[in-house]
């Protein structure tokens, strides 16, 4: 009677966590307009690259704040090596933790300089919230959209707030790819 109690609570509850997250099974822009708006969020998860020059995974904690900042955690596996990007309008700040360098250039080629890997930042801050970027042309397809020669594909979108945010994503652009796994979201 125990075993079929317990085993009744946990698929109740698994149930209830299964709910807040869903496939992706025709991918289309919901509620755009809103999410470009969004003034305030933190993404908290993991990252792997890959590229024929790099590969790496760390722990990823994204802060926006529109129109001041956004801070990029990137810590390695067992919080071995930890690099915070700030980026504002004129200004990209790496703090390596022993070191604090200001660059006054795009923040893809201090990306590019520290990773060895091309990464359109800009534009992964608004595919992160499972939009393109609205600075450039796009082509939607069933797993995501084609932007800027990267193919983005949502596999999970999961709740947050009012809106379902991505879970799960690939980005691919030639010989780089890119998985993320964001496992909370924030919305302010």
């Amino acid at each position: 009677m125990l075993y079929w109690l317990g085993g009744l609570f946990l698929l109740f509850f698994q149930g209830c966590a299964q709910q807040n997250v869903k496939p992706v099974e025709n991918y289309g822009l919901v509620h755009p307009k809103a999410l470009y708006s969004l003034e305030h969020w933190v993404a908290e998860g993991r990252v792997a690259v890959r590229s024929p020059k790099e590969s790496f995974s760390a722990s990823l904690l994204w802060t926006h704040q529109q129109d001041v900042e956004d801070v990029l955690e990137l810590t390695g596996p067992f919080g071995q090596g930890r690099v915070r990007i700030t980026v504002r309008k004129e200004i990209v700040i790496v703090d390596e933790g022993n070191r604090q360098q200001k660059y006054y250039q795009p923040v893809e080629k201090v990306f590019k300089s520290f990773f060895s890997v091309n990464v359109p930042v800009d534009s992964l801050r608004y595919w992160l919230l499972g939009v393109p970027s609205p600075r450039l042309s796009y082509e939607l397809n069933n797993k995501g959209f084609l932007q800027a020669g990267w193919q983005v594909e949502y596999s999970l979108l999961q709740k947050a707030g009012s809106f379902y945010l991505p879970k799960k994503m690939r980005l691919n652009h030639q010989q780089v790819k890119i998985k993320i796994i964001v496992d909370q979201w924030n919305i302010k």
